[in-house]
């Protein structure tokens, strides 16, 4: 989408016409009937942000913010049923003993 529209404008193409090709169209060309939508009987994960964040501010309309606005924390995240992050915490592992073995392993890239 930010190709097409940096080549062509901003009106060559929708927030809207994008996240159809993510998800209707992106399931129409894996063959898949199962996924693609948010409706009973169809297979889903699903990632909350919360849209009152200052990133999304000015975007227009929530498809907009989330397409077009800077990255930001999932607030919650629902994987095959499973809640993967709730309030912005990951569920499933304690992060704390990551983020320690990470800094170590940069220290030592770092002093090298």
């Amino acid at each position: 989408m930010l190709l097409t529209r940096l080549a062509q404008g901003a009106a060559a193409m929708k927030v809207h016409d994008a996240l159809e090709m993510a998800t209707v169209e992106g399931a129409r060309c894996l063959g898949r009937t199962d996924i693609g939508r948010i409706a009973a009987g169809y297979r889903a994960d699903i990632a909350l942000f919360d849209l009152q964040d200052l990133g999304y501010s000015g975007a227009g309309d929530p498809i907009a913010a989330l397409l077009l606005c800077a990255p930001a924390r999932v607030q919650t995240l629902v994987i095959q049923g499973r809640v993967v992050v709730e309030d912005g915490a990951l569920q499933t592992l304690r992060i704390e003993p990551v983020v320690k073995r990470h800094r170590r392993m940069a220290a030592a890239l770092c002093s090298k």
